[in-house]
């Protein structure tokens, strides 16, 4: 029986043997294939009518104030809270008093955030709109949860590459593609709006805020990728507002300048 087991061992040995060449070809072959080609999606189309007619309608019935408080998006932080707790009932209360237009999330499970926005839409006179930092994929705000007591992790958003990596691909439909696959999750999760891509031009090396989260510090390249993933957005119906920290980069003026972005 022992016998018959090294053989059996020493005849797989020589399959694997056999099988190699044609793994390092596939491989080969594969690294050679031409860029991934997304299928064709039509940029989103022009309200309807009866959305015009409402979108009129509603403005015409704010006040100066409301108006000026529909340009006000407030801080909302993403994890989980009582729904009927003094911490809700307090956010309630601003969002009402000041009218505001929206919330710029934080970080938080996708299930407790969709919650928690859905919550404050149905409390909200007027739709709000939500917006998230995604320079690296839906999961900057839709983190994965660890579930004790083995810490288990949950499921989250996509994480891709930081943006010098996906430049360093040199095909921007990657980064197409990366802006498709963001969109449809955050809107999954009920954010309509990102604050997304960074569009700084790396050319102050000794500037560690920039760095990897350019595309590079070649302006055509940034603007290529830019573009590409401003395109993947909108294919998957989403806002996008290109980022740019200019105290933070080549461009900005000798002068002491702030240390946070806005």
């Amino acid at each position: 029986p022992c016998g018959g087991a090294a053989n059996a061992g020493m005849s797989r040995s020589r399959a694997l043997r056999a099988m190699l060449p044609a793994a390092l070809a596939a491989c080969v072959l594969l690294s050679c294939a031409p860029p991934t080609r997304l299928p064709p999606t039509p940029p989103p189309g022009p309200l309807s009518l009866s959305d015009e007619q409402w979108v009129q309608r509603t403005l015409a019935s704010l006040s100066l104030e409301q108006r000026v408080g529909q340009m006000l998006l407030l801080r909302l932080p993403g994890g989980f809270e009582n729904m009927r707790g003094p911490s809700m009932l307090e956010l309630e209360r601003v969002m009402v008093g000041t009218h505001a237009g929206g919330f710029v999330v934080g970080v938080g499970s996708p299930v407790e955030l969709a919650l928690k926005l859905n919550e404050l839409q149905a409390r909200s006179n007027l739709p709000l709109l939500m917006a998230a930092e995604m320079e690296w994929g839906a999961a900057q705000a839709l983190g994965r949860p660890l579930f004790p007591p083995h810490n288990v992790e949950a499921g989250g958003g996509t994480i891709f590459p930081f943006n010098m990596g996906l430049a360093a691909t040199g095909d921007p439909q990657r980064a197409e593609l990366a802006g498709r696959i963001t969109a449809a999750e955050a809107r999954a999760a009920g954010i309509h709006w990102l604050l997304a891509p960074v569009l700084d031009v790396n050319t102050a090396p000794d500037n560690p805020m920039i760095n990897v989260r350019s595309y590079s510090s070649d302006p055509h390249t940034v603007a290529l990728f830019g573009a590409a993933f401003i395109r993947g957005a909108a294919a998957g119906a989403m806002s996008n507002i290109a980022t740019k920290r200019p105290w933070l980069s080549a461009t900005a003026p000798a002068c002491s300048c702030p240390s946070s972005s806005t």
